[in-house]
């Protein structure tokens, strides 16, 4: 998972200056929090995209531990 973590925060690093750099420099002050929260949606869906994509290639234990049939 640490490889996934690295890469998403590089992404945020190249992702979130060039948003508030245009955000500042263009948009009007009453528009602001309607960008960012824009720019949320979708910086919120790649993050569950990644973390899916994480999950699905994860190798899986071939068994499943029942905790109550170990009592």
């Amino acid at each position: 998972m640490q490889p996934v973590c690295a890469m998403t925060e590089q992404v945020s690093y190249s992702v979130w200056p060039a948003v508030q750099l245009a955000n500042f420099q263009w948009v009007p002050s009453r528009h602001r929090v309607l960008v960012i929260n824009v720019v949320c949606l979708f910086w919120n869906t790649y993050i569950g995209w990644r973390a899916e994509m994480a999950l699905r290639h994860c190798r899986l234990p071939d068994t499943v531990v029942d905790a109550a049939a170990d009592t």
